[in-house]
């Protein structure tokens, strides 16, 4: 953490004036409107996959930074993560440079995100994604008690999934309906490739264990705030209330915890696709804070990529909250 520039706490009490909260569509719109949405979304995923990759991805690029000009309320919460994080060591000039970047990223990921189901075949998925380490989860894999892989908003998490599967490893992974009937069919449509499961949120723990407990694999993407949470670990210096479910899900199965990352390789449709060791899990015999030694872990892993990797971390999210601070004061963190 550096020490120039505004501090942490300062920036992070500091509250903006509050937006009238957004107003929710009511579930007979979305229902009258779940056809017509489906078959624009569908439209659009098959204009994508027509389009040649190289083209599609420079499109992708200039529709992301069409939203950095139209989306001030993302880009302004980009650059206050920024300053949070590195202070005055970063110019502004750099910030802007950084936060275009993980808009074009964004635009990018999404067609990507398509032709990804259609490019990454078992013959063929080595010659768009590099795998570094798959040796890692083969020894996991071996001590029979299943794998927990995650990820982080770092990169695309998407390749990293239908990767993972790809080597012999699907996934189940949990997820919220999408819309109406017909929108919530077409996701799963697009995710439940090459043997990927998604898993209803209402099912949430109590299934991922049993997947685990029969030598399943269970992938998750659990580095963002986590209303509510009481565990409260470190990212970038800074206290932040994050979700608990990869440690519990450690600890009530004894499965390792493997930490993998799809980085993109220059400006075209070519994929690093970095996998860890597993984490160690802590013997202290504090269930609690093993808990909390665990989710640092792997929250370290996520902090370490962003900062690589900069220009394809979700700058954009509202990671750090200012009541972060009060609960690092009154539970695990100094």
């Amino acid at each position: 953490m550096n020490d120039a520039g505004p501090a942490p706490r300062e920036v992070m009490r500091a509250r903006r004036p509050r937006r009238p909260s957004s107003i929710r569509m009511p579930s007979r719109w979305l229902k009258m409107l779940d056809l017509p949405l489906f078959l624009m979304a569908c439209g659009l995923i098959a204009g994508v996959s027509l389009t040649p990759p190289p083209v599609g991805c420079a499109l992708g690029r200039a529709c992301g930074l069409l939203l950095y000009h139209l989306n001030t309320r993302r880009r302004r919460q980009a650059h206050d993560n920024l300053r949070m994080v590195f202070g005055r060591s970063m110019p502004a000039s750099r910030q802007r440079r950084l936060v275009k970047q993980v808009f074009m990223h964004l635009g990018q990921t999404f067609f990507e995100t398509v032709y990804a189901r259609w490019l990454l075949q078992p013959r063929s998925f080595r010659r768009y994604v590099c795998v570094h380490n798959v040796g890692a989860l083969r020894a996991a894999a071996r001590e029979g008690r299943g794998i927990v892989c995650v990820t982080g908003h770092v990169g695309n998490w998407e390749i990293c999934g239908l990767t993972t599967g790809l080597l012999g490893f699907p996934l189940h992974s949990l997820y919220r309906p999408v819309g109406g009937r017909f929108l919530d069919l077409l996701t799963r449509w697009l995710r439940e490739r090459h043997g990927q499961r998604l898993v209803p949120a209402q099912e949430g723990v109590a299934r991922l264990i049993a997947v685990l407990r029969a030598g399943g694999y269970v992938g998750l993407v659990a580095d963002q705030y986590a209303r509510g949470s009481d565990l409260c670990v470190q990212f970038f210096g800074l206290p932040s209330a994050t979700s608990a479910i990869v440690g519990l899900l450690a600890f009530r199965t004894g499965a390792p915890v493997v930490c993998g990352y799809a980085i993109r390789r220059g400006s075209s449709f070519a994929y690093d696709f970095y996998i860890l060791p597993p984490l160690p899990r802590g013997t202290t015999g504090n269930l609690r804070q093993d808990l909390v030694d665990l989710t640092q872990a792997y929250m370290n892993s996520v902090e370490t990529f962003a900062r690589r990797f900069p220009g394809q971390y979700i700058w954009t999210h509202r990671r750090w909250r200012g009541a972060d601070l009060e609960h690092a004061a009154r539970l695990n963190l100094p």
